[in-house]
């Protein structure tokens, strides 16, 4: 386990301007498929998962997060974490078997990274086997590379993309998290 993200989310400030993003996360996971928040380095996309997170906390039942927890898992780190001779595959499989016994809900952080590593096949059988959603994150190109060469898999995952805000977005946001601070400060 790298990060438990419900527990980030819960401890976590409100994301502003998300509407739109944590709408669209919704329908996916309520379709019955897996949404994968991809867009630039520092956009926001953590910030719109734990959002979503938050927002389903707060409904009450949690819906898809009832009884569960979102844990961040890196492909990266697990193939770093692996010796030459040791297989990628191996290991993601370790993972899924985990994730299938548990609470889990995984949340992969660099879900574009399957493609380099030859963990397509991988991520199909555990969309099939998981009886819950599977939220990915990823960068643009790699994820459109990755739907490009295994084209079953845009059968399951669905991006939702996130952008910069432009500017009359950011003023708005600035003034919210103005607002909610002074009102914290008493």
């Amino acid at each position: 386990m790298e990060r438990d993200v419900s527990a980030a989310a819960a401890a976590g400030s409100p994301a502003y301007e998300v509407d739109w993003p944590v709408g669209q996360l919704t329908e996916v996971v309520d379709s019955g498929r897996h949404p994968v928040i991809s867009g630039d380095s520092g956009v926001g996309k953590t910030a719109v998962l734990e959002e979503w997170i938050r927002r389903q906390i707060a409904a009450g039942s949690a819906g898809v997060l009832s009884g569960h927890r979102v844990v961040q898992f890196s492909i990266q780190r697990i193939a770093a974490s692996q010796r030459k001779d040791a297989s990628v595959g191996d290991a993601f499989n370790e993972l899924i078997d985990a994730v299938l016994n548990s609470d889990v809900i995984p949340y992969i952080r660099d879900l574009h990274l399957a493609f380099d590593h030859d963990l397509e096949s991988h991520l199909q059988a555990l969309a099939y086997r998981l009886d819950r959603p599977i939220l990915g994150e990823a960068d643009r190109r790699g994820l459109a590379t990755l739907l490009e060469c295994t084209p079953e898999l845009e059968q399951h995952f669905v991006p939702i993309f996130v952008d910069e805000p432009d500017l009359p977005a950011m003023e708005r946001i600035l003034d919210a998290w103005s607002r909610d601070r002074e009102a914290a400060e008493g």
